[in-house]
């Protein structure tokens, strides 16, 4: 006598058809080929699948996407051409009867390839012909969209053209910076790059002597260590034993106090974190293709601009 037995667990949903008939899995008895109308219930049962109501008549063709700040305050953003409106609880935001409507810099077509993700009350938003933006929940009712100033990239490939050099005016604030190649100016930059960033990399730490522990050292004095460039701030006037490797602020290599196992002075010198490698900036003006000012970013290595400080010329 033949008989089907009866599916009582359903709680791994829709399988997909690449894995119907694989009777050798342990979901394929509690899952179905085909499941519309219904929610999956982690107890095993199913539950129908709540309807929509009508809240309010859209701008045009539009996309719905979900914001979803927290359990008990989660919203739907209505996008169409140039436009955001909100809803919540089963109705539209409407203080004092007006909908909220926040301006979109993106058309219909635009808003249906973008993609999102969110991370508590902002929801970042990316389209690849437009800056990210960020659509920020300032209030319960209350939003504002944003665009995303990024630091530490994306960037373009790296050179790899060593004789192409670029030199800074500076290594902080707003500087000038200046491309050559073999003594002569070089075609890097172009009108487009403005409001982009752009990474410089020391080709080396010059004449900067290396951290080392237990040497005399005095204040002012640069010491390279991991990479990184620190400067003496204070302390006992000797190294202490314990390696820098903090990339902000100062801090201690040693005690600093006491003596030591030979009863001799305990070294220790605070360092200043200076910077490493890599300075990050944002070029803010366009003169010629071998000349733009820049806003730094992230503190420029002393050789970046030949300031000295340690380093040969």
């Amino acid at each position: 006598m033949a008989f089907e037995p009866i599916q009582a667990n359903f709680n791994a949903g829709e399988l997909s058809r690449r894995l119907h008939a694989r009777r050798d899995l342990n979901i394929y008895d509690i899952a179905c080929a085909e499941m519309t109308g219904w929610l999956p219930m982690v107890e095993g049962g199913m539950d129908a699948a709540p309807g929509t109501i009508r809240v309010a008549a859209a701008r045009g063709p539009h996309r719905l996407v979900p914001f979803v700040y927290n359990q008990t305050q989660s919203y739907i953003v209505e996008m169409s051409a140039g436009t955001a409106r909100f809803y919540t609880n089963d109705a539209r935001i409407e203080p004092g009867g007006n909908p909220i409507e926040l301006g979109l810099p993106w058309s219909i077509e635009e808003i249906r390839a973008l993609t999102w993700e969110q991370s508590y009350d902002v929801l970042y938003l990316f389209h690849p012909d437009h800056q990210t933006r960020q659509l920020v929940r300032t209030a319960a009712d209350s939003f504002d969209l944003r665009l995303l100033d990024l630091i530490g990239g994306p960037f373009e490939p790296r050179n790899s053209d060593e004789a192409v050099k670029v030199q800074a005016s500076g290594v902080t604030g707003t500087v000038t910076l200046t491309a050559g190649k073999d003594g002569a100016a070089f075609a890097l930059f172009d009108a487009g790059d403005v409001g982009g960033l752009f990474q410089m990399e020391a080709a080396d730490f010059g004449d900067i002597s290396s951290w080392e522990p237990g040497i005399t050292v005095t204040l002012g004095q640069l010491l390279t260590w991991g990479g990184k460039v620190y400067r003496v701030v204070g302390g006992s006037g000797k190294t202490g034993t314990v390696a820098p490797v903090h990339g902000s602020g100062v801090e201690w290599d040693g005690i600093g106090r006491g003596t030591d196992i030979n009863t001799k002075p305990a070294g220790g010198a605070q360092l200043e974190y200076l910077h490493d490698r890599y300075g990050v900036l944002r070029i803010t003006g366009y003169t010629d293709s071998s000349t733009v000012t820049a806003e730094v970013l992230r503190r420029l290595p002393f050789s970046a601009a030949n300031a000295g400080g340690g380093y040969g010329a």
